[in-house]
């Protein structure tokens, strides 16, 4: 290593750099394009925040340096210029679209996350909402990738502050304006004891989206800016070499993606300080032309855009057709890079030209920061009744994309009848003791007590959705029910969501247990939310890798095994399709039904064949197929079957159609106990 910064000047712009920028927003694109093999493509955000800490800090102790002071009206200046026309226009017009994609009730939910973007506080607006950032897109808030930007905003208001404080200060006690890397360092090193800390307690959210638990990424990125303002420098024989593998690092942790979200950020933060050094320094070889190529340089230019239209083209278009990844991401790419080129033509590039030529006259400055400041609020104020209004109507799944291919549905206006699920419900006895309790050996859940056939009914909402019929039925019957539902809780031992509770382990525990043989039924009966979808994230317990269809299958089978017995009969119902949107709140506004159709996630289908797979020829096992109940005419799936409404949201079932379905059902079960 060596003392002599020969290359290039601290206050010159750094070609590669841009370079990274590009790297990280088609790790991202690739993410939510769903390719596979970027599975940790979100890492691309933490490479941001590493670099923007760098740039940023560079530039500020640049200024430190050679003036002795830091014109902060002038700094937010440019960054109103950079940032506010873009988000302002993305938001609204991402508002816009959604409105045609969502129900009333959607819009109304989301609107409230749209003015929170506008503001730059939406990654606490999410942490407040318990938001997971790896949720299904069509479930997904179109204002999601905001909260990264809300996060670095907060930085660009507080850090000139900080940077303007610490050089006042050490100006009168050292003689010197510029904090060295040994403070800034300290700093960085609090936070991320800090963000472990927040990881190990804290909320999956907070540990995510919050500015105090990303805080360390941007501070290591300020304390190199440091190093590098004081004269350190990689020599050009060690930059060659670092540049290149602290490259293959960053896109080797985003295609092996292990643990928690925010533990794999903790992880890629110091191949992209790495990075960042060696591009900085002479001689970064290879790697520092090829990121400094013109491509890479132009796609780096324009990284903020694409990032910001993404997001919306990725929500938009998982409602309107179902496409593989690699074409997802395709038009994703192609589109958000056209929509970036026409923002930064349009609005971008005039308005920063405008500002950086005349943002030297302090007046003008503080005119800027006080013009973006009424943007950005005059937008917040106009979203939420611009998405909700009722000129908007939502697109009928009969001309969407990929719906146009079958002439019934386009052709067909079926009205909604006046007096949809009429009827009263049967009541829950005293089954809603059942719902999401924890099991223990003493404990079970009786939901019908009769001298019949003993069902035992075991899974998550998906099965526990339908007790309005099942004890109906049961009672009619003279049958016992025992049914036990923990949310989010995959019946198959050994597996985990997302969701996953200390309730999840009891009931796994308990059924693979004792309690089988305690309760000695007669049918058992399996059922549970499709685990292959992103929102689950299925993993084995104590472990963080999602599970393939191999891995589902073979648990699956693992568990069946144990589930089995003489005498015992074993009843799996299939996964269900999930809508991409509320269906009561989408048949409240709809005209026709044909407005609330919707073509099953290849999600479900899959999920559905690894179940198939396990039960392999085993004739002790019956399979009941969920889909074709609920959509008859799959791949389509209607909102209105025989008359009754048959979702109350995305997925569950309403409890009138779980009625209309019980009989059929128990008949199914009452023929797998006799081997009929």
């Amino acid at each position: 290593m060596t003392n002599a910064l020969t290359h290039p000047p601290l206050g010159d712009r750094i070609p590669a750099l841009e370079g990274v920028r590009a790297l990280a927003v088609l790790l991202v694109l690739g993410f939510h394009g769903g390719l596979g093999v970027l599975g940790g493509g979100h890492l691309g955000v933490d490479v941001f925040f590493v670099l923007s800490g760098f740039v940023i800090t560079r530039g500020l102790l640049q200024e430190t340096r050679t003036t002795g002071r830091i014109s902060l009206a002038r700094f937010w200046a440019r960054r109103s210029a950079r940032l506010v026309p873009a988000a302002v226009l993305s938001v609204v017009a991402g508002g816009v679209l959604f409105a045609f994609l969502s129900s009333p009730k959607e819009r109304v939910e989301v609107a409230t996350d749209g003015q929170a973007s506008l503001v730059y506080l939406a990654n606490w607006r999410f942490i407040s909402q318990a938001t997971s950032y790896f949720k299904p897109t069509v479930q997904a808030s179109p204002f999601l990738h905001m909260w990264s930007l809300s996060v670095e905003e907060q930085f660009y208001v507080v850090w000139p502050l900080t940077i303007a404080g610490l050089s006042w200060v050490l100006l009168r006690w050292r003689r010197t304006p510029t904090p060295s890397v040994w403070l800034l360092g300290s700093l960085a090193l609090a936070a991320t004891a800090w963000t472990a800390r927040v990881i190990a307690v804290g909320s999956e959210a907070h540990a995510y989206y919050g500015t105090d638990a990303r805080a360390y990424q941007l501070l290591w990125g300020a304390a190199l800016a440091a190093a590098m303002s004081g004269g350190w420098t990689l020599a050009a024989r060690a930059a060659r070499w670092v540049a290149p593998v602290a490259a293959v690092a960053v896109v080797w942790l985003a295609v092996q993606p292990f643990g928690s979200g925010p533990t794999r950020g903790m992880y890629v933060t110091a191949p992209a300080l790495l990075l960042c050094a060696a591009l900085s320094s002479p001689g970064g070889g290879f790697a520092a032309r090829v990121l400094a190529s013109p491509p890479m340089v132009w796609l780096g230019g324009l990284s903020y855009a694409v990032y910001l239209w993404h997001w919306h083209l990725v929500v938009a278009l998982d409602r309107v057709v179902v496409a593989s990844a690699p074409v997802r991401t395709a038009v994703i790419s192609v589109g958000s890079i056209g929509l970036a080129m026409l923002s930064a033509t349009v609005v971008e590039g005039p308005v920063r030209r405008w500002v950086h030529g005349h943002s030297r006259d302090r007046t003008v400055a503080l005119g800027v920061v006080a013009g973006g400041l009424t943007m950005a609020m005059a937008a917040t104020l106009a979203l939420a009744p611009l998405m909700t209004s009722g000129s908007f109507a939502m697109l009928r799944a009969a001309d969407r994309p990929g719906f146009s291919r079958t002439a019934a549905l386009s052709a067909s206006e079926t009205p909604i009848p006046e007096r949809l699920n009429s009827g009263r419900l049967a009541p829950y006895t005293d089954g809603e003791a059942c719902i999401n309790v924890v099991v223990t050996d003493q404990q079970t859940c009786r939901a019908v007590d009769g001298a019949g056939l003993t069902v035992l009914v075991v899974g998550d909402s998906h099965i526990g959705d339908l007790l309005p019929g099942f004890s109906a039925t049961a009672a009619a019957q003279g049958a016992t029910l025992h049914l036990i539902t923990v949310a989010g809780c995959p019946w198959q031992q050994g597996l985990a969501t997302v969701h996953d509770s200390e309730k999840c382990v009891s009931m796994q525990d308990a059924l693979y247990g004792a309690w089988l043989d305690d309760l000695a039924p007669d049918v058992v009966v399996l059922g549970g939310h499709p685990l292959l979808e992103r929102e689950f994230r299925v993993h084995r317990r104590g472990g963080a890798e999602q599970l393939e269809v191999g891995e589902v299958t073979s648990a699956t089978t693992t568990s069946l095994e144990l589930v089995s017995a003489p005498g015992r009969a074993v009843v799996v119902l299939g996964p269900r399709p999930s809508a991409p949107f509320d269906s009561t709140s989408c048949i409240g506004a709809a005209r026709f039904q044909e407005e609330c159709m919707f073509a099953a996630a290849i999600d479900a289908t899959a999920q559905e064949d690894a179940l198939l797979e396990a039960l392999g020829a085993d004739s002790d096992v019956t399979y009941v197929s969920m889909a074709t109940l609920l959509c008859p005419r799959l791949p389509i799936c209607d909102p209105i079957v025989d008359g009754l409404l048959v979702r109350s949201d995305k997925d569950h079932v309403y409890p009138v159609f779980a009625q209309h379905l019980a009989p059929a059902l128990w008949a199914v079960f009452e023929a797998a106990a006799t081997g009929g």
